[in-house]
C-alpha cells in the first residue's frame, strides 16, 4: 500500500514553524531531547502551547515522540520531512520572484576608464558577444536588495574576464551576470546588460555597475534618482 503523503496547507503555519525549529535543532542528528520548558523559548511561546504544538505535530503524522523522564525523544517522519520540503519549495518560489532595484547615480568615470582597457574590451566583445558602451550604469542598492542580488548572484554561472597584466599594473579578473534592466514601472522599454563583480573597486559595497552594448540613459530615458529593475537571466 502506498504511503499517503503530507501536504503543505497555509493553516498549519504554527504547526510548520514548529517543526522548522525541530529540524534546526536536529540538523545531522536523527533524534533529539526536548523539554517543553525549553522548547517554548524557541518558539517564543508558553509551555503549554510549546506541548500542544509538539501533540499537533505527533497528530499529523509529522514527528514520533516518546516521553523520557523530564524530556521527550522526538524523531522527524519522513511526512515531517515532506513538509519541510515542500515549505522550502514555497519560500523559494517566493525569493525568487522578488525584483531587485536600484537607485541610479552618477560615477566617477571609473567604468568608462576600466571598460576601455583593452585587455578588458576585448574580452567583454568576445565573451559577451556585443561591443559593450564605455562606460558603467552605476546602481545603488539599498541593504535588502543588496542582500537579494547578493543571494541570486550566488546561484548563477557568471561569464569570466579574466584578470591580466598591463604595462608592469596588474589588473583584477571581473565576474559577469547577464540581466535584463528597465525603469521601475516601465518595463516596455528594456535591455540587455550584464552585472558585473569587480575584484577591485573603489565604489560603497551596495553599488553595483551595469555594462551594456547601448548607452543605457539614452536607451532607457533614464537619470540621477529613477529606480532601475534588474532582472538576472540565469541561462548561462
Amino acid at each position: 500500500m502506498k504511503k499517503k503523503e503530507s501536504k503543505f496547507n497555509y493553516h498549519d503555519y504554527a504547526e510548520w514553524f514548529a517543526l522548522i525549529n525541530l529540524a534546526h535543532i536536529l540538523t545531522e542528528k536523527s533524534e533529539i531531547r526536548v523539554k517543553s520548558t525549553e522548547f517554548c523559548k524557541t518558539l517564543g511561546t508558553s509551555q503549554q502551547t510549546a506541548s500542544r504544538r509538539l501533540q499537533n505535530l505527533e497528530k499529523k503524522g509529522w514527528i514520533i515522540r516518546k516521553k523520557m523522564f523530564n524530556a521527550q525523544q522526538i524523531e522527524i517522519t519522513d511526512n515531517g520531512y515532506q513538509i519541510i520540503f515542500q515549505i522550502y519549495e514555497k519560500i523559494k518560489d517566493i525569493y525568487e520572484s522578488f525584483h531587485v532595484i536600484g537607485i541610479l547615480i552618477s560615477g566617477a568615470d571609473e567604468g568608462r576608464y576600466y571598460v576601455s582597457i583593452k585587455g578588458y574590451y576585448e574580452q567583454f566583445k568576445k565573451k559577451l558577444g556585443y561591443n559593450p558602451y564605455k562606460g558603467t550604469l552605476n546602481l545603488e542598492l539599498s541593504d535588502h536588495h543588496f542582500m537579494i542580488l547578493t543571494q541570486k548572484l550566488d546561484r548563477i554561472k557568471p561569464v569570466i574576464i579574466e584578470g591580466f597584466t598591463e604595462e608592469n599594473r596588474g589588473f583584477g579578473a571581473v565576474l559577469c551576470f547577464p540581466a535584463i534592466v528597465y525603469k521601475l514601472h516601465n518595463p516596455n522599454i528594456t535591455s540587455m546588460g550584464a552585472v558585473l563583480q569587480i575584484e577591485r573597486t573603489f565604489h560603497k559595497k551596495h553599488v553595483v555597475e551595469i555594462i551594456a552594448e547601448p548607452y543605457l540613459r539614452d536607451q532607457l530615458n533614464i537619470k540621477d534618482g529613477d529606480k532601475i529593475v534588474i532582472l538576472l537571466n540565469n541561462t548561462h
